[in-house]
């Protein structure tokens, strides 16, 4: 979060894409594939949050991962 390595718009699609690829691995474990997660979906959340990026309840997709 404070690298400075990243500008904001990198950090933001790294956690986007981050997110995206937990909320996949959930609906196959969900779906009874072999999955061995940690929930990091809390930190990824309050990471984007922390860089103004909160998620918009009324636009999201109706699909198993929700949406952005």
């Amino acid at each position: 979060m404070d690298s400075e390595i990243l500008d904001k718009d990198q950090k933001i699609a790294l956690l986007l894409n981050w997110e995206w690829d937990v909320k996949l691995e959930e609906v196959a474990e969900e779906e009874n594939m072999t999955a061995n997660i940690p929930d990091t979906l809390p930190e990824i959340k309050a990471a984007l949050k922390k860089l103004g990026i909160t998620t918009d309840i009324d636009h999201t997709s109706s699909n198993k991962c929700g949406g952005l």
